[in-house]
């Protein structure tokens, strides 16, 4: 990352220094821009309940305590993306945009039950619960991004850019796990009887996270005020979304789920994306 960091800062140097020795240009101060990009997210930590205890049994014969562990899969976004630029130099335009991205995002879940005293179960494997993967989560943000975009000289129809930029997000996040595992313990004779069944979370809430965008690409003017525009972005957060998983279940989620502790490091939205856009000069 620290290798990253200083070919970007040399690459925003160079272009920086390119610009004293440029004449004055005759492309317009003010632009306005659109793209679309689509991304890729790194999978995140998984999650984890505390130990919860089964209903039923004794705690000195039988005692049952169940614990449920989400990963949130590798995500994939498409955003779009608009901005109002001011060239104040001739190679340093300042601009503001305004972003939505939505998410697609699968969650693995698992569950296991650990037993201790006489406790009977038909199969040991069958105190490890797997679930099918939930597919239908909805993750989307809204972004503001105050930025700089450097540039070489526009004389050329093929200009090479770097854009440096503060994403601001408002990170929305809705989804329903429908596999939450509830023990039960039920005695027959000396033994307690271990039995399980399962129960819905439902999962809405939004947060603020702050990340740096930093994109590179190439400039082809394809008419007088008219240009299109490729390239790479890569976003890394400052802070990670939803530290509190508590806050995102509802009212609707079952009691059990609500009364756990969740053991969580929150959302990161670091990602490599792949941009197209357009640019017109006012």
């Amino acid at each position: 990352m620290h290798r990253f960091t200083a070919i970007v800062l040399s690459a925003a140097l160079a272009i920086t220094l390119g610009a004293r020795g440029t004449n004055a240009e005759v492309w317009s101060k003010l632009s306005i821009k659109a793209d679309f990009s689509v991304s890729s997210y790194p999978s995140d930590e998984s999650l984890k309940t505390a130990y919860y205890p089964a209903t039923g049994g004794d705690p000195v014969d039988c005692r049952a305590d169940a614990q449920m562990m989400y990963h949130f899969d590798r995500k994939f976004g498409r955003s779009g993306h608009g901005a109002l630029s001011y060239r104040a130099y001739p190679n340093v335009e300042f601009e503001l945009g305004f972003g939505y991205t939505s998410m697609q995002m699968e969650i693995t879940q698992h569950g296991k039950a650990l037993l201790t005293g006489s406790c009977w179960t038909p199969d040991p494997s069958s105190t490890l619960y797997d679930y099918d993967t939930q597919k239908g989560a909805d993750v989307s943000y809204v972004s503001v991004r105050p930025g700089v975009n450097l540039t070489l000289s526009k004389k050329s129809r093929i200009v090479p850019y770097l854009n440096i930029g503060l994403d601001i997000m408002r990170i929305s996040a809705k989804a329903n796990l429908l596999d939450f595992v509830v023990l039960t313990l039920t005695p027959q004779g000396s033994q307690y009887i271990l039995s399980d069944s399962t129960e819905e979370v439902e999962l809405e809430g939004s947060d603020w996270a702050f990340g740096l965008d930093i994109g590179s690409g190439l400039e082809f003017k394809a008419a007088e005020a008219f240009s299109i525009m490729v390239g790479f972005s890569y976003m890394f957060q400052f802070n990670k979304a939803f530290p509190d998983f508590n806050e995102l279940l509802t009212a609707n989620s079952s009691a059990t789920a609500r009364s756990v502790q969740y053991y969580n490091e929150g959302m990161s939205l670091r990602n490599i994306g792949a941009v197209i856009g357009v640019k017109v000069y006012l």
